[in-house]
């Protein structure tokens, strides 16, 4: 490449347009604020091709213009500041760009765009640290959001019905086997799913009835107490949580449901299959279909009917 005239090492045939520029800097800044906002990360990392650009390009114009308005204001009400802070920045880009340095529409332009990086990263940081003030927690109440949605995985918003009632999951999987723990980690681009399992066993072939089979608790918490001996109370139940982790391939789970063993007895004593216990009260006319045909004198049916 040629020696520019001014001492600059780029050629004008081959400098990028400022426009291109811009544009670049629309998607760098934008890609960065949504890959760091909470309330965004998964609906941008699912997205895919001109998707991706418009939502990144968007974002980018705003932060755009949120900088030219912060540094309007800063220019106005502090001119002298402004004055000096312009003079180090523009010594700094002419040591790289001396011909951009001399340019002063594509200088601002830069300036605008550094500090719009700058807010890409700090805006989501500042956000979550308020919300941390009011006792909430924005990454938290963002994933129980995306939950909710078809971009993340099937079994996150059971996770968070698990955390909330401290109940396990059981996961049937395709050999029928069945693993009954807490779901210890998973992503929203994640194929897998981390289980601390408390129960396993498997559904019987003629019926799908669940049968235990082996209950980790006392193994786990003979594990806990040697593991005490050797390592301190921080490590402790990291360690512990990581050595009896299984990992479970999301194609492998055909079921999964909160799974409360306390009630478990008490449903194998209600069941019509063998004959335990007779349907009372429950009404069907079989010559319809009709809804007012089927009468279900249950109070406690008719409240869980209504909140949904």
């Amino acid at each position: 490449m040629k020696k520019a005239p001014d001492g600059a090492f780029f050629n004008k045939d081959i400098m990028i347009k400022p426009t291109v520029l811009l544009i670049l800097l629309f998607l760098v800044s934008g890609s960065l604020f949504l890959s760091n906002f909470p309330k965004t990360v998964v609906k941008y990392e699912k997205s895919e091709g001109y998707h991706t650009f418009i939502l990144a390009a968007f974002a980018g114009l705003l932060l755009h213009i949120v900088s030219y308005v912060i540094l309007t204001v800063f220019v106005k009400y502090s001119p002298n500041l402004a004055y000096n802070f312009g003079l180090e920045f523009k010594s700094f880009v002419a040591v790289l760009m001396p011909s951009i340095a001399n340019n002063a529409e594509v200088l601002n332009m830069v300036s605008v765009s550094c500090i719009a990086v700058v807010l890409a990263v700090l805006i989501p940081m500042l956000l979550v640290n308020l919300y941390k003030i009011f006792k909430r927690d924005l990454v938290l109440e963002a994933w129980k959001e995306d939950a909710a949605g078809d971009k993340t995985p099937e079994f996150l918003s059971l996770a968070f019905r698990s955390s909330e009632l401290g109940l396990p999951v059981a996961f049937t999987m395709k050999n029928r086997k069945v693993y009954i723990g807490y779901i210890m980690q998973t992503a929203a681009a994640a194929n897998d799913i981390e289980v601390l399992p408390i129960v396993s066993g498997y559904r019987q072939k003629e019926d799908l009835d669940l049968k235990y089979v082996i209950d980790y608790y006392p193994v786990m918490e003979k594990a806990r107490k040697a593991e005490k001996e050797r390592v301190s109370h921080n490590n402790e139940e990291l360690l512990f949580a990581k050595k009896f982790t299984i990992v479970i391939p999301h194609r492998e789970i055909v079921h999964a449901n909160l799974h409360d063993m306390k009630e478990k007895e008490h449903f194998e004593k209600c069941r019509f299959d063998l004959e335990q216990v007779e349907a009372d009260k429950v009404n069907f006319d079989t010559s319809t279909t009709k809804s007012s045909n089927v009468k279900l004198n249950k109070k406690w049916f008719w409240k869980l009917f209504k909140r949904r």
